[in-house]
């Protein structure tokens, strides 16, 4: 039998006995797939006690009845479980994390995300690249951190006394001028360092 090609839904042959089967088997595909979400996404293995139509992403190095179906998409449906594989671009909600994620091809990218979840990413870059030292990375003319009623306030906190919280000058990316806290928690100007340097 024949299937669609993005969501793999069965096609009804011309001469096909028991249409109905065929027709409700891909309406419970649509069903589950599109404005998919899922319980969890960090499970190897199918939870005891499964209810009717619980849907999970299966993780990596899945065991049991799982094995094999890993990053598949699993639903219980009438006393067993049935897979399906993801295809780039499927987007599922996480219940348990509160977050939406998308498939790549290769892996799943999170969204923001909402609720109560904290929001978080390891690199950030506007209009720039970032890197692993510098995460946040921003290519603008200006960039403007405005008060939100009142007061505002930049800070920057080093680790320990002879750390160093500055902020340098370049020019090329090589520091022209430095001044802050460096070394110690006495505040000072580099400027003229970096100029015989």
């Amino acid at each position: 039998m024949s299937e669609t090609f993005n969501l793999g839904l069965p096609f009804i042959d011309g001469a096909q006995a028991q249409k109905h089967v065929t027709h409700n088997e891909a309406l419970r595909k649509i069903d589950t797939q599109i404005h998919a979400h899922v319980l969890q996404r960090d499970l190897t293995s199918p939870p005891s006690g499964p209810q009717e139509s619980d849907a999970y992403l299966i993780a990596e190095n899945a065991t049991g009845f799982w094995q094999g179906h890993d990053n598949e998409f699993a639903v219980f449906q009438d006393g067993a479980w049935v897979f399906s594989s993801i295809k780039a671009g499927f987007v599922l909600w996480v219940i348990s994390d509160e977050i939406l994620t998308v498939w790549s091809g290769v892996e799943w990218l999170d969204f923001v995300a909402a609720g109560s979840t904290s929001t978080q990413v390891d690199l950030f870059g506007v209009n720039a690249t970032p890197d692993t030292t510098n995460r946040l990375t921003v290519a603008s003319d200006a960039v403007l951190f405005n008060h939100a009623g009142s007061n505002m306030q930049q800070k920057l906190n080093k680790n320990g006394i002879a750390d160093t919280a500055s902020l340098v000058l370049q020019n090329g990316y090589s520091g022209r001028a430095e001044f802050g806290l460096v070394g110690d928690d006495d505040i000072k100007s580099l400027a003229r360092w970096f100029c015989l340097a």
